[in-house]
């Protein structure tokens, strides 16, 4: 039995990973995508795109059959400090740009919906790290009290 959830996470990792210029996109984002990374980057890993679960929750439950519900997930785009924001900023499109290719992901999800788009800086080490942590939610129906 496939876990409903999982399948929406590995598709959006899947085609988060498809972010290249040779996929037409205006960065290699995609090069480096993780789920819920916890370990610093290195200089050489950057672009990276970092992928971590924040909440799942219940948005209704009127039908006896179904219950839908709405994964939120934080997509942080991560790169070099040294580099232009402007260079940041075609990564973030690009995340925008492969999200609506199909809000579905293949099926799995009703629907996705975009979210706050928050800046983030950090220094690991002798390296500045920009980045910038985009919201969506994915709404989802699974059979009641099932994960399918």
């Amino acid at each position: 039995m496939a876990i409903k959830k999982e399948n929406i996470i590995s598709a959006v990792l899947t085609r988060l990973a498809t972010i290249t210029t040779a996929n037409g996109y205006n960065s290699n984002a995609g090069d480096n995508v993780d789920e819920s990374r916890d370990i610093k980057y290195k200089e050489t890993e950057l672009p990276a795109i970092n992928v971590e679960e924040s909440s799942d929750t219940i948005v209704d439950v009127s039908n006896s059959l179904y219950h839908t519900r709405s994964l939120e997930l934080n997509i942080e785009v991560i790169d070099n400090g040294t580099l232009a924001p402007s260079e940041l900023r075609k990564a973030e499109a690009d995340v925008f740009k492969c999200i609506g290719v199909d809000e579905t992901w293949g099926g799995y999800a009703i629907q996705t919906f975009p979210g706050d788009v928050n800046p983030s800086y950090s220094q690991h080490e002798e390296n500045k790290i920009i980045g910038k942590t985009i919201t969506i939610n994915i709404q989802y129906r699974i059979t009641a009290w099932q994960n399918e």
